[in-house]
């Protein structure tokens, strides 16, 4: 027989920070200051982000690090998006 067992504290404090977490990315989101402009050919896009060669290599770009992740990119065009900074930084692609 299976016991009913109460969350209490582990479950609020689990909540409280999912909805931290919420509020923190909609403000990166929303804060303009927290993307640069990374220039790229498309090599290939997916649902889950864009494949840029950014000079000498290949980046992968997650949808949910650029600024307008719904814009449809086609293969071999050169395009500018507006990637997060604290990404760009982590992937070498600014100084």
């Amino acid at each position: 027989m299976l016991k009913s067992v109460r969350c209490g504290t582990h479950c609020e404090n689990i909540s409280l920070a999912v909805a931290w977490n919420r509020a923190h990315l909609t403000h990166v989101m929303a804060n303009q200051d927290n993307f640069v402009p990374i220039t790229g050919v498309v090599y290939q896009a997916t649902s889950l982000g864009v494949f840029l060669d950014v000079g000498d290599r290949r980046v992968f770009i997650p949808a949910n690090c650029m600024s307008m992740p719904s814009r449809v990119f086609a293969p071999g065009e050169t395009v500018t998006v507006e990637v997060l900074r604290w990404f760009a930084k982590q992937e070498g692609l600014i100084p």
